[in-house]
């Protein structure tokens, strides 16, 4: 009867509470410990050593003749001994070397894969859309949806200079890298080709997509130029309604008709643009200003829509339900804002000043005249003076010069964070030895985590020293939890962590924070693999590489917005707001960072 053995795989790769130590075995693989073939050949022991490129950091004489090749069931290496297979025989093995002085890292797993070329790289041949005249279509989503995303492992470059885009009308390819608004295209037809390597760097295999972009005979109606008003004004907005790109004359206008959608929802009600109440598009409880223009000639074509608006105000105004703010930036978009809620002052205290800048007035005038007045007291009659807020609940109040009866009330809680953590990176040059620091704090207790390399020494300490080979991974990054005493803080489990979340207050309520405090070592050297195209983008970008990543995406305040833990490489992803983003990617222990910008 064949005997399990008791090591489990989590156990041998980088586990955070074991301490190696530098005298014993420790197996590493200098190269990505995942083989792949066209053929369905024969691959020996010695030859997995040698492509993995695995050896004993402790062992100068370290031999292949030390090795042997194991069979695993599921996550448990058996006591099947192989001395050679055939890449489709397992889809993985675990090489151990004998005789080895520790059981923790005596051996590593190594992926196995035969490789079927494909047949086709795309579900479809073409993608059609009619857009308005002179507008512009952003066909991203539509493109990944129908693609089929296929890697071998086998290419030297990233994706964005394999995806080779051609605008017929001018005929000259070239990498979708190099222009940023590859996915934004206008009447026309487009040609987009993808080149994937199969067997090996140069045996590539092709397929292609077409984008055909026709115009709408609908004529184009928008408002431009409108400027933000009070929720009591009574106002003309003729002379914003444009027409085909010029303002509306008075025939124009005789042509449509006017209605008031602030309801969200039925016919809505129509008014006089000359004098639009917004009495009665806004009320503090159940309506927002939203209009909709319908022009007689467009809805006889049958296929045109209405135009929809929505009026930006001076005063920020809460949807009833929820602590959403509803506006718009200065780029036209839709935008929610939030202001109810949490927030961590630094060393206990809060500057006001954060409110306006980064939840109203994020974008250049935007609510740029509302003034935030701060209380105690739900009654709003003890006013706080002081610039910085020190913990407590918080009432406040959005008003504006310029509105006489218009105000729009908030209600926060700034609470304590524990301790401010700042993190120092090792720069990366190469396969080496690196040193990471986390703060000491008397009595407290550390336990690291390492993505794309092996803690060897260190993980029960502040200092952690990690072994990185850039062949085997793009970057490494490292988190630490630290536990504090008792005596120093009540939270939960009085445990802190310091890779996405700070532990913030006495009953253990987490806030998120910015990435750029977490311990990533990433250089030219060693960067990040990780791809976002198009970057930057226009809502939607999309990642490359192959297979699931865990994947969070932080805007330039370090909120939260975007999580997927079973994310599926070139799978679009949308954010609407526009800004800089930092996306998070984790796959098989390794995490990388990049950046991306949504214009």
């Amino acid at each position: 009867m064949k005997k399990l053995l008791l090591t489990i795989l989590s156990a041998l790769s980088l586990s955070a509470g074991i301490n190696a130590q530098t005298t014993d075995t420790y197996i590493v693989a200098d190269n990505p410990a995942a083989i792949s073939s066209c053929v369905d050949s024969v691959i020996t022991l010695a030859d997995i050593i040698q492509i993995a490129g695995i050896h004993d950091l402790n062992d100068p004489n370290d031999d292949v003749s030390m090795y042997k090749m194991f069979r695993l069931q599921g996550a448990v290496i058996t006591t099947d001994e192989l001395t050679s297979i055939h890449y489709s025989d397992y889809s993985s093995v675990f090489v151990k070397k004998m005789n080895a002085t520790s059981s923790h890292h005596g051996g590593i797993q190594v992926y196995l894969y035969l490789i079927t070329p494909p047949t086709s790289i795309f579900s479809v041949d073409t993608l059609k859309y009619t857009v308005e005249k002179g507008a512009t279509i952003n066909f991203t989503s539509d493109f990944f949806a129908k693609f089929t995303f296929f890697s071998s492992g086998k290419d030297l470059t990233s994706l964005n200079e394999r995806i080779l885009f051609t605008d017929q009308s001018i005929g000259t390819e070239a990498p979708i890298g190099i222009g940023s608004m590859w996915s934004i295209v206008g009447r026309g037809k487009y040609k987009i080709r993808v080149q994937v390597a199969v067997c090996n760097p140069t045996d590539y295999y092709y397929d292609s997509i077409y984008v055909i972009v026709d115009e709408s005979p609908c004529l184009k109606l928008e408002i431009k130029n409108m400027p933000s008003v009070c929720r009591e004004d009574i106002l003309d907005i003729t002379p914003y309604v444009y027409l085909d790109d010029h303002l509306a004359t008075s025939a124009d206008l005789s042509q449509m008709t006017f209605i008031n959608k602030s309801l969200l929802g039925g016919p809505g009600e129509t008014f006089d643009p000359i004098a639009m109440d917004m009495t009665q598009m806004v009320d503090k409880t159940s309506r927002y200003p939203i209009l909709q223009i319908a022009y007689q000639p467009n809805v006889a074509l049958g296929m045109c829509t209405n135009y929809s608006y929505m009026p930006t105000l001076k005063v920020p105004t809460k949807l009833s339900t929820s602590d959403v703010v509803l506006t718009k930036n200065n780029y036209g978009a839709a935008v929610n804002y939030t202001l109810d809620g949490d927030y961590y002052g630094f060393n206990d205290m809060f500057s006001k000043d954060v409110f306006k800048k980064l939840y109203i007035d994020n974008f250049t005038s935007v609510h740029g005249g509302t003034n935030l007045d701060f209380y105690s007291d739900e009654a709003l009659t003890v006013p706080v003076s002081d610039n910085n807020l020190t913990p407590g609940t918080y009432y406040i109040t959005a008003t504006n010069q310029d509105c006489s009866d218009d105000s729009t009330l908030f209600k926060v809680n700034v609470k304590n964070k524990d301790f401010d953590i700042i993190w120092q990176s090792a720069p990366a040059i190469g396969k080496g030895y690196y040193t990471f620091n986390a703060p000491v704090y008397s009595g407290a207790t550390y336990a690291w985590f390492a993505w794309g390399g092996s803690m060897i020494s260190g993980n029960n300490t502040n200092q952690l020293t990690v072994y990185f080979s850039e062949t085997a991974a793009p970057s490494v990054n490292v988190s630490c939890t630290i536990t504090l005493p008792a005596v120093r803080t009540t939270i939960n489990s009085n445990g802190l962590s310091s890779a996405v979340y700070i532990t913030s207050d006495e009953n253990g309520n987490k806030e998120e924070i910015k990435p750029g405090i977490t311990t990533s070592v990433i250089s030219s050297v060693s960067g990040s693999s990780l791809k976002a195209y198009p970057n930057p983008s226009a809502e939607t970008f999309a990642l490359s590489g192959s297979g699931s990543y865990d994947v969070k995406i932080y805007n330039s305040v370090g909120q939260l917005v975007f999580t997927n833990t079973l994310y599926k490489a070139e799978t679009p992803i949308t954010v609407l707001n526009k800004g800089l983003y930092v996306v998070h990617a984790t796959q098989n222990g390794i995490s990388q960072i990049v950046k991306v910008i949504v214009e």
